[in-house]
C-alpha cells in the first residue's frame, strides 16, 4: 500500500496504526488512508502492540537549562497516557 504524503520516517503498520516522523521531526500515527490519527506530537515513538506503544517526549529544562529529558509514556490507540 502507498501512502501520498511525505514523510521523513515510518515504521510499518501494526494494530492498524503506523508511527511516522513529519517534516517538523515529531513523531505521530497514521491509518492506512494516511490521516493522522495521533497527531506528531512525540520526540520517538514506536510501533502499537496490543493497543498500546512507548513513546517518548520533553520534559521541562532543569533549572541551568542545560539538559532536557526525555520520559517515556505509554499511550493507546487514541493517544492518551495509559498508567500502570
Amino acid at each position: 500500500m502507498a501512502i501520498k504524503k511525505v514523510f521523513k520516517c515510518a515504521f510499518s503498520f501494526s494494530d492498524s496504526l503506523a508511527a511516522v516522523k513529519d517534516v517538523n521531526g515529531k513523531w505521530g500515527y497514521i491509518n492506512h488512508a494516511g490521516e493522522w490519527v495521533i497527531t506528531p506530537q512525540f520526540e520517538m515513538a514506536s510501533r502499537f502492540k496490543n493497543g498500546e506503544a512507548v513513546v517518548y517526549v520533553l520534559t521541562k529544562p532543569t533549572k541551568k537549562n542545560k539538559i532536557v529529558l526525555q520520559k517515556e509514556k505509554l499511550i493507546d490507540k487514541t493517544g492518551r497516557e495509559i498508567k500502570k
